[in-house]
């Protein structure tokens, strides 16, 4: 793979196109491990890339769109705090608890659609390494169980700070509103 170039612990980032559609490739190192994530490019604003997200109001995976240099980032810090501290079997769960911190205390909230976009990253990194490392692919229903799993871990310790996406019609358009979780829910 001689178009990747790595500048310190920076992702390498190029464009290819992969069946016929245009995608931007993501190469990360952690550990040892160098993984590949692949996004299709958005079909709107340039730079923007476009990966399923597991979203339990509709039970199945819709597609998000995200901006390419956000993703990349985000990616990046999760590796930067699973490398920071080694937690074995509980990286990932640690990963998520710094970033969801530090997302709450950058924004004073977390809403539903961050938590999902987060939890999708994630999951990205997990098929990644799990193809990188083994050869295997990551069965959907894995995905949608660590999804909720990790929807879970948010109700429980970050239920204060979390909210939830509603919408009401207001002339003839619908306009989204939040509703405070430990308000409604609890």
């Amino acid at each position: 793979m001689g178009f990747f170039y790595f500048d310190g612990k920076k992702p390498s980032i190029n464009h290819q196109i992969i069946q016929g559609e245009k995608c931007a490739v993501f190469q990360f190192s952690m550990k040892a491990t160098n993984f590949v994530i692949t996004c299709p490019i958005a079909p709107i604003p340039e730079s923007f890339i476009s990966f399923p997200s597991y979203n339990p109001y509709l039970k199945r995976c819709v597609n998000i769109v995200y901006g390419e240099k956000d993703f990349a980032d985000d990616i990046q810090k999760l590796i930067d705090i699973i490398d920071y501290e080694d937690k074995g079997e509980e990286a990932f769960y640690y990963a998520f608890d710094v970033f969801v911190t530090e997302h709450i205390n950058e924004f004073n909230r977390l809403i539903d659609t961050d938590l999902f976009r987060i939890i999708s990253e994630i999951i990205l990194m997990m098929e990644a390494i799990l193809k990188a490392r083994l050869k295997e692919q990551m069965p959907e229903q894995d995905k949608i169980d660590i999804a909720q799993s990790y929807i879970n871990r948010t109700l429980i310790k970050f239920a204060d700070d979390f909210y939830i996406t509603k919408y009401r019609w207001n002339h003839f358009n619908f306009e989204p509103y939040l509703v405070k979780y430990s308000d409604t829910f609890r």
